[in-house]
């Protein structure tokens, strides 16, 4: 089994309006290996179609440097893993990668290894939801502005994001991260096309 990653040209045009579902736009994909070309894939394009780097699937990370990585590839400024024996706090920053947010307020070029910040429109809401010993469904708080400190295609990378946010607070209640429990808080983010989730760990 092999793995092919490709960046979607940031030119392709898109059809924006989520009303007319059947009006999507379409490409096709082809990829060749020694000239020779596979079969045509239909992509469907879409303004954003956000996944978060994970676990081994945190592409351009290196997996090795995090061993304590089970969730989310979530790190605190210093660069360092959030994970139990290094959670995060509350009010604290912190940062995850991911994919496909979509176009950036600059241009930008496809293949081009971005030189600096440059902030993407997120599309609904981020959501905060807390692991208790009862139940998994509080909700601390939502809305973008309050907590998303930046949204936008990470500096010195090809065709990566970055999501950077303030740690909202949390019920003292919340389950800690034990060695069993490897995260207590789960983050939801609305984009055009996907509803994505990472967890991490927090210290109540």
């Amino acid at each position: 089994m092999a793995a092919v990653t490709v960046q979607i040209p940031f030119k392709l045009q898109v059809n924006a309006n989520d009303s007319e579902p059947d009006q999507r736009s379409e490409a096709i994909l082809m990829v060749l290996e020694d000239g020779i070309p596979s079969t045509d894939l239909l992509v469907a394009a879409v303004p954003s179609n956000i996944h978060f780097a994970t676990g081994r699937g945190a592409l351009a990370l290196d997996y090795e440097t995090f061993p304590y990585i089970h969730g989310a590839a979530v790190l605190h400024a210093n660069g360092s893993p959030v994970a139990p024996g290094l959670p995060a706090r509350v009010g604290e920053t912190v940062g995850e990668y991911g994919y496909g947010f979509g176009m950036p307020m600059q241009p930008v070029e496809t293949r081009e290894i971005a030189t600096g910040m440059n902030a993407v429109p997120l599309y609904g809401d981020i959501r905060f939801s807390t692991l208790l010993p009862e139940s998994s469904g509080t909700d601390p708080g939502s809305g973008l502005d309050p907590f998303i400190t930046y949204a936008g295609v990470a500096p010195s990378t090809v065709g990566l994001y970055q999501l950077n946010f303030r740690v909202p607070g949390v019920p003292s209640s919340m389950r800690t991260c034990d060695g069993t429990v490897d995260w207590n808080l789960i983050v939801t983010v609305n984009s055009s096309a996907s509803l994505e989730r990472f967890a991490f760990c927090v210290q109540p």
